[in-house]
């Protein structure tokens, strides 16, 4: 499958009609303490692991990896719940790369919800159990002690009905935390090569005052000046194309740019530090 093609599945995705990405700053928020830094979005793709496939949305903190994966046998009633209740969440799962885990292919570990309940709530305790290296299966009542609040609904504590429910509640599992396991992902072959592309391109113009970054080795790009530069670098727009052209040929038959060569470099010479941009690999 062509790029072009892989990426306009994943726009067609059901985190387009989510706005995950504005729920970042929150879940940074919370993880951050506790995965020592703040993350941001890595990348949205498809996955492919036993038992399950479907599409994840990936986030980083350049030391820790989560994905927040809704699997495509949960995908058309998770997708309605979700537009239904924009102020939740509800996923499949999620999986984790912890801070040795240089291995894409292998999650450290897998989170499998067990019922459909909004993860928002579940963040600390998540980040704690993951954290701690925790794995099992885990009820509410478990959670409780990870910070977890099922309600504050104080004012039922003498309705007996209320209190039987609430024990029963207590007492369902809520997710399983598993060690993970081989993914076989056609995105991974991508990856690795927009990596080597991002790693080939800055070997050519580093030395030169300028600094290319893919985050989330997909589309999202990043050219910017060094910190000191004062915009007199001697960068041509098409000596900057040929460079890009001879290392991405080498990977890809051709590419899209959303800003060209000649509005980048202006840019920078204009002293802005930062030019965002996204390429199509095709």
């Amino acid at each position: 499958m062509k790029f072009a093609d892989f990426y306009k599945k994943l726009n067609e995705s059901v985190f387009s009609d989510l706005d995950f990405e504005s729920r970042i700053k929150s879940i940074s928020k919370q993880f951050a303490v506790y995965f020592d830094g703040y993350f941001d979005f890595d990348s949205d793709l498809n996955f492919k692991k036993p038992g399950a496939s479907g599409i994840g949305y990936m986030i980083s903190n350049g030391k820790v990896k989560l994905r927040f994966n809704i699997e495509n046998s949960d995908l058309d009633d998770l997708t309605k719940i979700n537009k239904a209740r924009p102020e939740s969440m509800y996923l499949s799962s999620i999986d984790y790369w912890g801070f040795e885990n240089n291995d894409i292919s292998r999650p450290s570990k897998s989170i499998v919800f067990l019922q459909t309940v909004d993860f928002i709530p579940l963040l600390i305790p998540i980040a704690k159990l993951l954290n701690a290296g925790k794995v099992g299966k885990y009820t509410f009542a478990d959670l409780a002690k990870y910070d977890y609040k099922i309600s504050d609904m104080t004012e039922f504590d003498n309705d007996i009905q209320y209190i039987e429910d609430l024990n029963k509640i207590r007492s369902e599992y809520v997710f399983e935390i598993k060690t993970g396991k081989i993914e076989n992902n056609d995105i991974l072959d991508f990856q690795t090569k927009v990596t080597k592309i991002g790693e080939s391109i800055n070997d050519r113009i580093m030395s030169r005052g300028l600094i290319f970054e893919i985050y989330g080795g997909i589309t999202k790009v990043e050219s910017a000046s060094l910190g000191c530069l004062t915009g007199d670098f001697d960068f041509e727009a098409p000596e900057l194309k040929e460079i890009f052209d001879s290392i991405i040929h080498k990977y890809f038959e051709n590419y899209e740019m959303s800003k060209d060569f000649d509005f980048i470099l202006n840019e920078l010479k204009n002293k802005e530090n930062r030019v965002y941009f996204n390429i199509d690999f095709n």
